[in-house]
């Protein structure tokens, strides 16, 4: 081989063959390990808030049940999905008006303890649902509430629906 002596052949090929095997295990090493650490800082949770008013061009009067429109804001950075809506903290409330002319009794209650729902509100925005059949006003209600306002205090459960 172009007058190198064999016994110098012999030493090249096992020094390119050994470079090549280190340069492979130094490369696969390189490739393959590695450690450290990393931190990640999570976004806080913002409450989701709810308003609502009765179904359009549906009297609630003694004896009848209708439904609820409800707007879900979402100020979260992520999609949520609302799975339960059920009575927040609080009563019912009547507006003073019809309070002091003697709306005591309302009868005025949700139609359920809970309701499940699967309703997508995303990110940064709002969405406004109905809620069919969810409220209804009893026979005992004093003549008073005629034309009263109502205050229902509701409250949602929901989870990221972030994909």
């Amino acid at each position: 081989m172009l007058g190198i002596p064999r016994r110098a052949q012999i030493i090249a090929a096992g020094l390119v063959t050994a470079s090549l095997s280190i340069g492979s295990i130094a490369w696969a090493s390189w490739r393959l390990a590695g450690s450290g650490n990393s931190t990640a800082t999570a976004g806080s949770v913002v409450e989701l808030r709810t308003a609502g008013h009765a179904q359009p061009d549906t009297a609630l009067y003694p004896g009848a049940i209708t439904g609820l429109l409800i707007t879900v804001a979402n100020d979260n950075g992520f999609p949520v999905r609302v799975t339960t809506v059920r009575p927040g903290s609080g009563r019912i409330s009547i507006d003073e008006k019809h309070r002091s002319a003697g709306c005591h009794t309302s009868g005025v209650a949700l139609t359920e303890q809970f309701f499940n729902v699967s309703w997508a509100v995303p990110a940064r925005s709002e969405a406004t649902f109905l809620l069919p059949e969810s409220i209804r006003m009893t026979e005992d209600s004093d003549s008073a509430c005629q034309d009263a306002t109502f205050r229902a205090p509701l409250a949602v459960i929901g989870r990221s629906d972030a994909h």
